[in-house]
């Protein structure tokens, strides 16, 4: 064989190593990993999504319908201090305080 021969066979064969690669990494999404509690803004919503995640095959997921529950509502509870800081430090010049939250309390 010459040396062009060699180097087209060694070419597909890094090609296709490279398209069984990229096809290993599109299935391997599939694969669920345990949540990582950094990656959640509050306890609750962790929570949630570690009792998900551990009961991941059964047919029921409403044992942890009240921790989705206390995520969302810890969620709703993180938007109204975050309201109440922004109209403290950062609210328009011409509003006070309780204007601000009542205009953002509105949207």
């Amino acid at each position: 064989m010459t040396d062009r021969i060699k180097n087209i066979i060694i070419g597909l064969l890094f090609l296709a190593l490279i398209a069984m690669a990229v096809v290993a990494v599109g299935v391997m999404p599939g694969c669920m990993t345990a949540p990582n509690r950094d990656d959640y803004t509050t306890s609750e919503c962790y929570s949630a999504a570690d009792c998900l995640y551990r009961i991941k095959s059964a047919d029921e997921k409403s044992p942890c319908a009240f921790l989705t529950e206390a995520c969302r509502d810890s969620l709703k509870e993180r938007a109204r201090i975050y309201r109440l800081e922004y109209c403290k430090d950062k609210r328009p010049s011409d509003m006070t305080e309780r204007e601000c939250r009542s205009w953002l309390n509105e949207k």
